[in-house]
């Protein structure tokens, strides 16, 4: 008899604590909770739980183990959240910007055509570059800087077309900006040795000359950060009469969005391209 009461009192208290159990640990779905943090939330309840009912060991220890795999997927979704609120703050800011100095180079290029003897071949600014320098075009418009640009191109084509290009738009107050290298950072010597002959040609025409660091890569499988790294250590101490524009630092301390490992998206073109204009207005 006693035996039995004492089965029937056990079944009891099991049922009990099963209900308890499944009590804190039915997730409960709150408004404007990412799902990050109802992963937790539900984790520690169950924890609470198992606590309630005296589960101890593995159950408890995986639970608990799994608690902080969790809490770190939320840190990092915390993190990337208000990464990306600040970049598009910036990127809001820079577009801003980019107006304001557009407005400028535009005033300054119309003062400059009412000129007389004004060659209207000649360019005020020039952009040289690869397929971002392309994208760049595409992102910004038709801004009254001259794009001299193409897809998948380096040093070869650089010699072969652009500098013929830059030599028939180049005169007195040309500013000529250069951004190549992701492509090929092996030609590194030979970029140097013609931007520095070409930039005493130009300079004597009155130009001024830059170039603008190799923006920043991620993983592809064409040049590596490595690469880009070296490629504009070499040209910051090998460049002559040549001003350097660290758009490489910038981006990395400032933020951007690619697409892939090598292009990124039109806002942060837009963002170079402000960049690029404060330095050189």
């Amino acid at each position: 008899m006693k035996r039995k009461l004492f089965a029937i009192v056990l079944s009891a208290l099991i049922c009990t604590n099963l209900f308890m159990l499944n009590a804190f640990a039915k997730p409960k779905q709150a408004e404007n909770v990412s799902p990050e943090q109802q992963v937790v939330n539900d984790l520690t309840n169950y924890i609470k739980a198992l606590e309630t009912v005296g589960v101890t060991g593995a159950e408890l220890e995986q639970a608990v183990s799994s608690l902080a795999i969790a809490q770190k997927a939320l840190e990092d979704a915390n993190a990337k959240a208000q990464y990306e609120k600040a970049l598009q703050a910036q990127q809001a800011e820079a577009e801003k910007l980019a107006k304001t100095q557009q407005a400028e180079y535009e005033k300054a290029l119309n003062k400059l055509k009412s000129q007389k003897g004004f060659d209207p071949n000649v360019f005020p600014f020039i952009f040289v570059g690869d397929s971002r320098t392309v994208q760049m075009h595409n992102a910004v418009g038709d801004t009254g800087v001259c794009f001299i640009g193409e897809n998948s191109r380096g040093y070869s084509w650089f010699v072969d077309k652009a500098i013929p290009r830059i030599d028939e738009h180049v005169g007195p107050g040309t500013k000529i900006l250069i951004n190549l290298g992701v492509n090929d950072p092996e030609n590194i010597d030979k970029y140097i040795a013609m931007v520095n002959k070409k930039a005493i040609e130009w300079t004597a025409k009155g130009a001024k000359v830059y170039y603008a660091t190799v923006y920043p890569v991620t993983e592809n499988v064409y040049t590596s950060e490595e690469e880009v790294i070296a490629f504009n250590q070499k040209l910051v101490n090998s460049l002559q009469n040549v001003k350097i524009i660290d758009t490489y630092t910038w981006l990395k301390n400032t933020g951007f969005k690619m697409v892939d490992g090598l292009h990124f998206t039109e806002s942060t073109y837009v963002n170079i391209y402000s960049y690029l204009l404060q330095n050189l207005m």
